[in-house]
């Protein structure tokens, strides 16, 4: 069964052996999340406003995600 909601335990086991791959896997998996959490909103001149993804919170959210994976401990 392939079930999209959940993250493969190989894949894990291979992010916490530092599998460039594998760690892709685990960023586009959360990509959506990361995304919306490092949306900000960008006043122009003109009045309007307009969200946009800011690439310094969005690096620190995939970085703190990827350290938080290497710390885990499996049981």
């Amino acid at each position: 069964m392939n079930d999209k909601r959940h993250i493969p335990f190989p894949i894990l086991v291979a992010v916490k052996q530092g599998d460039a791959l594998a760690i892709a896997h685990i960023i586009n998996y959360f990509e959506g999340f990361i995304v919306s959490r490092a949306e900000v909103s960008v006043y122009r001149p003109d009045g309007s406003v307009t969200r946009m993804v800011d690439p310094d919170i969005r690096h620190s959210m995939e970085m703190a995600l990827i350290e938080m994976i290497l710390d885990f401990e499996f049981r």
